[in-house]
């Protein structure tokens, strides 16, 4: 089962170890992270991958239409990791649209210990969201091993927008962080994001 896949994995490869999921139903992930708990075994992290994430690659019905958007999965994963008394043996890791740094923190208030995001650099890179990330036909050149297609991306130029991008999505993350009186991450709580819109 997969459970014992984690712990084969975390065996032979001596490496932190993660699930990525987009939440679906309840029962299923409590199911799943009881047996966890039964088995006494725990990935390193789950990410959590709101349906409002994915890639090009899937079916458009499924990235409109399937899962659950990232923060009431998150707020879902959280509770049931505090209510089965596991949520210290894992990370939590959120993704799905986590383009601003407004969005990331919202998503650490929720529970996540960290986010990741790829859309943000995509974007800056140039993509425009073709939807064909899985046929190596990309337009623009970022998903695709073809020579020709691949001169879409003159280096010098995305490199700086890429750069931009994330100059300013950490310094807006900064500001905002600073805003609401924290000065790590971890003292960013739902409370405080939502303090002055009441």
């Amino acid at each position: 089962n997969t459970v014992k896949f984690i712990k084969h994995v975390q065996d032979i490869s001596e490496l932190p170890v993660g699930v990525k999921m987009c939440i679906g139903r309840e029962d299923e992930l409590r199911t799943f992270i009881k047996e966890m708990k039964r088995q006494d075994v725990f990935p390193d992290y789950i990410a959590v991958d709101g349906m409002e994430g994915g890639t090009g690659a899937a079916p458009k019905s499924f990235m409109d239409n399937v899962g659950v958007p990232l923060i009431p999965g998150l707020d879902l994963m959280n509770s049931i990791l505090v209510e089965e008394k596991v949520r210290d043996k894992l990370k939590l890791v959120a993704s799905g649209k986590l383009i601003s740094a407004g969005k990331q923190i919202n998503a650490i208030a929720h529970g996540a210990n960290a986010i990741y995001s790829a859309r943000g650099f995509m974007l800056a890179l140039g993509c425009i969201q073709a939807l064909q990330c899985n046929r190596g036909t990309c337009p623009v050149g970022i998903t695709t091993h073809d020579d020709v297609l691949q001169r879409g991306i003159v280096i010098e130029d995305k490199a700086n927008r890429v750069a931009n991008y994330a100059k300013n999505v950490y310094k807006d993350f900064i500001q905002l962080v600073a805003a609401m009186g924290c000065t790590n991450v971890s003292e960013i709580t739902h409370e405080k994001m939502y303090e002055g819109k009441h």
